[in-house]
């Protein structure tokens, strides 16, 4: 927290400067705004790494509401909620499924799904997994797990193969 407390003060410092300074050249005060929304912008971001995956998705969702309040296109947005909610759903499911570690590869693949849609409050991002990505991480699921289902893991194999189907539907959209 000592860093957010010194990009604080730092945003203090410039806002005052340019609250107190009405005389600044054009030059200045540009760079004066460039220099305060660069640290706003930095201080947003880190209060948003901060934030739990629950606390996450709430903001993104939230801003998906502003979104559509404007009527801008929330579609990218929608995508990576929803596919951050089917995998958080799915990761357990996997894990109790993964017991010979044949599931490992689905496993890491969410973990950079979810990497991917963490970068931003906006969850508006164009960087999913790929497809040949997503063949080969469920390759062991559908070669070696799949043909000898046992009743007793019903829910992970329905799990499963719903969020392999989430997933290829990012690459088609």
């Amino acid at each position: 927290m000592k860093t957010m407390t010194i990009i604080d003060r730092k945003l203090d410092f410039l806002l005052k400067w340019k609250e107190k300074e009405e005389n600044l050249d054009e030059d200045l005060k540009r760079d004066l705004n460039c220099q305060i929304s660069a640290w706003l912008n930095l201080k947003n971001e880190m209060e948003f790494e901060l934030l739990t995956p629950v606390e996450k998705q709430v903001k993104r969702i939230g801003y998906l509401a502003s979104c559509r309040k404007t009527n801008a296109n929330c579609n990218g947005k929608l995508k990576s909620i929803n596919i951050y909610d089917i995998i958080n759903i799915s990761l357990p499911y996997i894990r109790a499924l993964n017991h010979s570690g044949k599931l490992s590869l689905i496993e890491e693949l969410c973990l950079r799904e979810l990497d991917f849609i963490d970068i931003d409050l906006t969850g508006d991002t164009n960087s999913h997994v790929e497809l040949v990505e997503i063949e080969i991480a469920f390759k062991p699921y559908f070669e070696i797990i799949a043909p000898f289902k046992m009743d007793m893991f019903k829910e992970c194999y329905e799990r499963i193969e719903n969020l392999y189907t989430e997933l290829k539907k990012l690459d088609s959209e």
